[in-house]
């Protein structure tokens, strides 16, 4: 078994294959080999309410599916209303007041850059 972490594409690049598994439970490190678990498999299948079927590469699965009635299906005219959502109605409020505060800084700071010009005009008069 390969390792493989979700990010890296071995199909990319050649030189890019992911090494193998390491299984250390016999004190040395030897590839990882997956083998079934009839067993576990068997007791997932009774805690989902489904029936165990084992097969084998060669086996289709035309066996399981027989059988097997999945229903009526029903079709229904009508429109599907999607949510109504207000959430622009304060974000446009938010953005109006952050225009509005925006203007009034550039007026604070073009008041600023006046006094500033004052004082340095008033100490360069007094030298």
């Amino acid at each position: 078994m390969r390792q493989f972490s979700g990010f890296s594409n071995p199909f990319a690049d050649p030189e890019d294959v992911p090494d193998y598994i390491q299984d250390y439970s016999s004190g040395t490190p030897t590839p990882a080999v997956s083998r079934i678990n009839e067993d576990n498999l068997r007791a997932i299948a009774e805690q989902l309410g489904v029936e165990y079927s084992h097969r084998s590469a060669t086996s289709g699965i035309g066996p399981v599916l027989d059988g097997l009635d999945v229903g009526d299906v029903t079709v229904t005219d009508g429109s599907q209303t999607a949510a109504v959502e207000f959430y622009w109605i304060p974000a446009a409020l938010l953005g109006i007041i952050a225009l509005l505060e925006l203007a009034r800084l550039s007026g604070l700071l073009v008041e600023l850059r006046r006094a500033l010009r004052g004082t340095a005009t008033t100490r360069g008069a007094r030298s």
